[in-house]
């Protein structure tokens, strides 16, 4: 049986600024000695960025950070605007400097994967380890 407990959310607007500040909430929630928060952090900047780049939420819009416990296993969520597009492995070439932060949370994380509904929200989410989140 999955269980899953909301550590905590964050809602800010689809710009580049504002993804420090997402990093640094969580930090806050999670501590900066948990075990997941660097991989996390990097990870977090990978979606919220693609968010921005690929998604209504660049445009006025805004992104949401969901942090949640699941089975022991750190999930972090990031809800947008929706695209014309969903994220993928997409083969990209070397020489480019875009196109390789799905690759990273695919080798990095321990899953990840997106849900959408229709073309006005998609979340792509990840999990890292199978450790305890603080409790809340």
């Amino acid at each position: 049986m999955n269980s899953s407990t909301v550590i905590g959310a964050l809602t800010v607007p689809g710009s580049a600024q504002n993804i420090a500040e997402a990093r640094r909430f969580l930090v806050k929630l999670l501590g900066a000695d948990h075990q997941d928060i660097e991989a996390g952090r990097l990870l977090l900047s990978e979606l919220i960025g693609n968010s921005i780049r690929h998604s209504a939420s660049g445009r006025g819009g805004s992104v949401t950070v969901a942090v949640l416990d699941v089975d022991g296993a750190l999930r972090v969520e990031v809800a947008d605007g929706g695209g014309e597009t969903v994220p993928c492995l997409c083969s990209r070439g070397m020489l480019l400097e875009s196109g390789r932060g799905i690759k990273l949370v695919d080798v990095m994380a321990t899953r990840w994967g997106f849900t959408r509904d229709s073309r006005a929200s998609t979340t792509t989410w990840f999990e890292l380890g199978n450790t305890r989140c603080p409790s809340r």
